[in-house]
């Protein structure tokens, strides 16, 4: 009589294999992953031609002079600084040494490698018609001298890929390796990281990958060099000067120390003075504002508090700008925060509380849209990357702990995705 066969032994589950491969990876092979998956993404959907929104082809052109210059100033630019500010496809401002970029130049000078690679006469003559101050009435013809753009499409696609690959490996430092590296890919899909940041080079890209290299920094107690990062990203996006300042303030109240204070509120100094001297020097002025003049000052002064609680409303849920509207995935991790801060390390709620601040800051500066010609939000973008830890914590001690909560979770990520992968179609 024949036995009948022993059962095959039970093989593991995809899904259970694949998080024992994502547990087993090192710190750098993380985010070797979680940016080699973005790259290819963020590469085919980036903006690499005209027409091109007018704050990165800024930075575009400050980048092409610090590479080949070794200068801010646009040389091939006199005279036309004195132009309508709504005029040009750029945002070119007088200056002491002469025409140059409004923006901070942590952007510019972190491009300036990728512009470094192209040679000086492959400036692209581009004729644009503009309504001159002295000719109200007719429209002038001009020639502007732009760089190719396509330095500027892999730079924005690298600067943020590299961001969420670090931002895994904070993320392991606070939950399973495995919701690190989902979080990550996530936070660069389901945000306006994708269809803003890594389109074109606005200041986002670049500052959000300074802070997440803070954030591995700060996982690891570095805290000189988490004030370093965080003092790249302050000459890149100076409100962000608010993050490590609460999280220095945060470190000594909670734990009576004061070296972890002085390190962070030494090295993210630097960049506060960086962009001091760099005012001083370009502007003739001690200021942070630099090019922007005195708008953002007088905003933030004079704006009234209704004023300021439409737009921080209009920035949470406007149909199309509120970034919880657009990515409604944030919602279950903000309600999942309560029970998940008493769980992280005391960095992580500081950094978050960082986060909320500089956001506040900048809705009370400004209108919450963040200008036009972009794809839904963008100013919470460095507010998400302080919070990140700290949402990743929310979804993992509660979000998943219910299965309901679970569906939702994914319903809601994947119509973030959707509107997201819309916009970066559309704009890029």
């Amino acid at each position: 009589m024949s036995s009948s066969p022993s059962p095959l032994p039970e093989q593991p589950s995809r899904s259970i294999d694949l998080k024992r491969r994502l547990e087993g990876l090192t710190d750098l092979r993380t985010a070797l992953l979680v940016a080699g998956i973005l790259l290819p993404i963020f590469l085919a959907t980036a903006s690499w031609s005209l027409p091109y929104h007018r704050d990165p082809l800024t930075n575009v052109v400050t980048s092409w002079y610090v590479a080949h210059d070794l200068s801010v100033v646009w040389t091939d630019y006199a005279g036309l600084d004195w132009i309508g500010d709504e005029e040009l496809p750029v945002w070119v401002v007088p200056s002491t040494r002469g025409p140059v970029g409004q923006y901070p130049p942590g952007t510019a000078l972190a491009m300036a490698p990728f512009y470094a690679l192209v040679p000086r006469h492959r400036l692209v003559e581009t004729p644009v018609e503009v309504t001159l101050p002295s000719t109200p009435d007719e429209k002038t013809d001009l020639t502007l001298f732009l760089p190719p753009l396509a330095p500027a499409a892999i730079f924005s696609a690298f600067t943020t890929a590299l961001a969420f690959g670090l931002l895994a490996v904070a993320g392991a430092a606070c939950v399973s390796r495995t919701e690190a590296v989902f979080g990550a890919l996530i936070g660069a899909l389901g945000t306006s990281a994708w269809a803003v940041a890594s389109a074109a080079p606005f200041q986002h890209g670049p500052a959000m990958m300074w802070m997440a290299a803070g954030l591995v920094a700060a996982s690891r107690q570095r805290w000189a060099t988490y004030g370093a990062m965080m003092g790249l990203a302050i000459l890149t996006r100076p409100p962000v000067a608010v993050i490590p300042a609460v999280v220095g303030v945060g470190l000594l109240v909670t734990h009576r120390r004061w070296r972890p204070f002085l390190a962070v509120a030494a090295t993210s100094s630097l960049g506060v003075a960086a962009l001091f001297v760099f005012n001083w020097r370009v502007f003739d002025t001690w200021s942070v504002s630099g090019g922007y003049g005195t708008y953002f000052t007088d905003q933030f002064v004079g704006n009234g508090l209704g004023w300021t609680i439409g737009n921080v409303l209009g920035g949470l849920v406007d149909p199309f700008r509120g970034v919880l509207t657009a990515s409604p995935f944030i919602v279950l991790l903000l309600l999942g925060v309560r029970r998940a801060r008493l769980q992280m390390p005391a960095w992580v709620a500081h950094s978050a509380l960082g986060g909320a601040l500089y956001l506040l800051v900048v809705w009370r500066s400004n209108r919450f849209s963040g200008g036009d010609a972009h794809w839904s939000y963008r100013y919470p973008l460095e507010a998400l990357m302080a919070a990140a830890p700290l949402l990743m914590a929310g979804y993992h001690h509660w979000v998943d702990r219910s299965g309901l909560r679970r569906r939702v979770f994914r319903a809601t990520v994947v119509a973030a995705i959707a509107f997201q992968f819309a916009g970066a179609v559309l704009v890029g």
